[in-house]
């Protein structure tokens, strides 16, 4: 074998005169690439193209960041339930005042999340081939979206119940979306 190793984007392949598709080889007896089958190596699973390691890991976080801001967001939850209890009288922004700095923390966590969901989205539908990827990458940015308009009009109008519930539904489904991805 005369190509006993070849690196195409830092990866290296061995012996690819023995990798065959539809019974042509990869590699001609020459030890030159058989360009007829160089779309087959580009646009298949022969490595991981489709979300390489530096994307995933960005996903991934994500996703740890997002249960943490959950668990945040259950805090604030139950800080509106004592304050409301204890002081029925108080207006909901009166009532956001009262709990405390978990409820700052919980929005400035929250505006982060959205940014680096649009920004990890933009970088995977720019460079990423897959349509299904882009599909969920772009759902996962609209979703994103649509959790920090929630939150905002969760903050502004008063607290309603059923708004707390599409807010938590809500970022159920983007840590479902970012397990899709991540995977």
């Amino acid at each position: 074998v005369r190509n006993r190793a070849i690196t195409i984007d830092s990866e290296t392949y061995f012996n690819l005169q023995s990798v065959y598709f539809n019974d042509v080889p990869l590699v001609d007896d020459d030890g030159k690439f058989n360009f007829q089958q160089i779309n087959f190596t580009e646009n298949h699973t022969i490595r991981n193209a489709q979300n390489p390691n530096s994307l995933k890991l960005g996903f991934l976080f994500l996703w740890l960041f997002i249960i943490t801001q959950i668990i945040i967001g259950t805090q604030v939850r139950s800080g509106i339930e004592v304050v409301s209890e204890i002081f029925p009288l108080l207006s909901p922004a009166q009532i956001l005042e009262r709990i405390g700095p978990i409820d700052q923390i919980h929005r400035t966590m929250g505006l982060f999340a959205v940014i680096w969901s649009l920004l990890l989205g933009i970088k995977v539908v720019k460079n990423e081939k897959s349509s299904q990827l882009k599909g969920f990458a772009a759902s996962l940015a609209i979703l994103a979206l649509g959790q920090l308009l929630i939150g905002v009009l969760l903050a502004y109008i008063g607290l309603p119940a059923l708004m707390q519930l599409f807010h938590l539904w809500i970022a159920s489904l983007l840590t479902g979306f970012l397990l899709l991805i991540y995977t």
